[in-house]
């Protein structure tokens, strides 16, 4: 029913090395919300999409998370979203972190640019 949203949850979860367990989710969710406490079985629903979060604890879970509760939720990113489209067609929304590392990018020396461009080319042959 509501499967994206719990994949989006796995994912944001395993980007804060955040252990995938609805005690652990339970848990942590509880120690920063100031209502009524969530059980483990609610955090349960949550990561097998049988449920969605209120609309407050929804907002504290992404902040939790480090993420956007439209993100979490929808799928996209509240702030201002960059695309990037491909040759195929296909396009690339850029999260607020990529967008911030491009910023930081621009803002670098030709030499350090060119530093940084050969870094990651090493990566992409790699993969």
């Amino acid at each position: 029913m509501y499967s994206e949203f719990a994949t989006r949850l796995e994912q944001a979860m395993n980007s804060k090395a955040i252990k995938i367990s609805p005690t652990v989710l339970a848990n942590l969710f509880n120690s920063k919300f100031d209502g009524r406490s969530i059980t483990p079985h609610t955090a349960r629903n949550w990561l097998l999409g049988k449920s969605l979060p209120t609309q407050d604890k929804l907002v504290l879970l992404a902040k939790i998370l480090g993420t956007s509760s439209e993100h979490l939720r929808y799928g996209r990113h509240s702030e201002k979203t960059f695309v990037i489209s491909e040759s195929d067609g296909s396009e690339t929304e850029l999260t607020n972190a990529q967008q911030q590392f491009l910023r930081r990018y621009l803002k670098l020396k030709q030499v350090q640019q060119e530093i940084v461009n050969s870094t990651v080319a090493e990566f992409t042959i790699q993969t």
